[in-house]
């Protein structure tokens, strides 16, 4: 168990009575619940990097849990690994807190924009964009992207008529695209901006995933691609899903333009947030400065995660059509061509199969007929998923 780099090890969740992803299941299955698995949610049911769980037991032998604050370890951490892994440099002084990227969304939207303003956001995609825009009264403006037999893309043509919108004040990227797997290139990122920059719309870049790139891929962060995006984006990071760490509620917003920057604090203290929990320093500490090989190391086995399912399902389920795997460690299933509509695919799959995914319905009506399949498992579960799923497939 204490190995640092035990990804087959499975821990059972099931009864660890606060698993949001397997609570979340046994509410919804109810009775039915049983031995159906739960591969939703993007966190990772491996173990945690023994680097950072001996970093946390460090943290806690002290015995006193009081308020803490960001010191120059902390902040060196950050700004170093921006630099090692994706060529970014970035000042210690543009780094913004946050429990996570869906606070830091709701801080950023409050700052920036007023009731009834447009945001865009490109639909099937995180569904807490459109339920932050929906809450807080601002109007969402959808550019959907385009599928192409699971291949996606950006409709530049339309992205230009939805930021020429005279509300269109804020755009949300998700860079790399959840739950489409999509590293999008400069080139196509360089479009974003233009269009972007010539109607004065904002951008905030959900960047969360970019770690989790997979070769020949290679991501590129918003901001490099010209000085003039540094006063014109915020980027949102955090070390949650590359080390799973999110229980722990640590994001590091970037915001080089001093003006946004506190805007954002000031959004923040209004929504009432001004500080990490105290476990949230050490653990993303210990992520950057002495996890990048078991990172690594988590990152291939997720790839032969995917390639399993690729393998099997190809064969056995050949309508199903899997999106390219470009980055994060969520597959994106299309099985609209099995027949069912989308209630009857999930009653289907979890009642059936034994099988819990994210309906992709959630990501937006583009979703609908899809399911969003979480790999970072220990491949025995992953190997049972793909068999429940083709089993009860072929029996239907």
């Amino acid at each position: 168990m204490t190995n640092q780099y035990d990804f087959d090890t499975i821990v059972d969740r099931r009864t660890s009575g606060n698993s949001y992803k397997w609570e979340g299941m046994k509410s919804a299955m109810k009775e039915n619940a049983g031995n159906v698995l739960a591969v939703s949610t993007a966190d990772m049911d491996f173990l945690t990097a023994t680097k950072i769980v001996e970093r946390l037991r460090e943290s806690a032998r002290r015995e006193i849990f009081g308020y803490t604050c960001p010191t120059n370890e902390y902040y060196d951490a950050i700004v170093n690994w921006m630099q090692r892994r994706h060529q970014w440099r970035i000042e210690k002084e543009s780094i913004a807190l946050a429990p996570g990227i869906v606070s830091a969304l709701t801080y950023l939207i409050h700052a920036l924009t007023e009731p009834g303003d447009g945001i865009v956001i490109q639909p099937p995609v995180y569904p807490p964009f459109a339920r932050t825009i929906r809450v807080l009264g601002r109007e969402q403006i959808s550019n959907p992207l385009v599928n192409a037999n699971g291949c996606y893309s950006i409709d530049f043509d339309d992205l230009e008529q939805k930021a020429a919108r005279k509300n269109a004040k804020l755009m949300i990227l998700c860079s790399p695209h959840n739950p489409v797997g999509r590293v999008w290139l400069r080139a196509e990122l360089e479009q974003v901006a233009d269009i972007c920059l010539r109607h004065d719309v904002f951008i905030i870049s959900d960047e969360i995933h970019f770690d989790i790139v997979f070769p020949p891929h290679r991501h590129t962060v918003f901001p490099t691609l010209d000085r003039d995006l540094q006063n014109r984006c915020v980027v949102c990071t955090s070390p949650s899903k590359s080390f799973n760490i999110a229980g722990l509620q640590v994001s590091n917003i970037v915001i080089p333009n001093r003006e946004i920057r506190q805007k954002y604090v000031d959004a923040a203290l209004y929504c009432g947030f001004n500080a990490l929990n105290t476990l949230a320093f050490p653990a993303c500490i210990a992520a950057y400065n002495e996890c990048e090989d078991w990172f690594d190391k988590a990152l291939k086995y997720i790839r032969q995660n995917d390639q399993l399912v690729r393998d099997v399902l190809g064969q056995r389920l050949p309508n199903v059509v899997i999106s390219p795997l470009q980055a994060t460690y969520l597959q994106w299933l299309d099985f609209s061509r099995l027949g069912f509509d989308a209630l009857t695919l999930r009653q289907f799959l979890r009642e059936k199969a034994g099988v819990f995914f994210d309906d992709g319905f959630l990501f937006g009506d583009e979703g609908k007929q899809f399911e969003r399949f979480n790999l970072a498992y220990p491949r025995a579960v992953i190997e049972e998923v793909v068999r429940r799923v083709a089993k009860a497939a072929n029996c239907k």
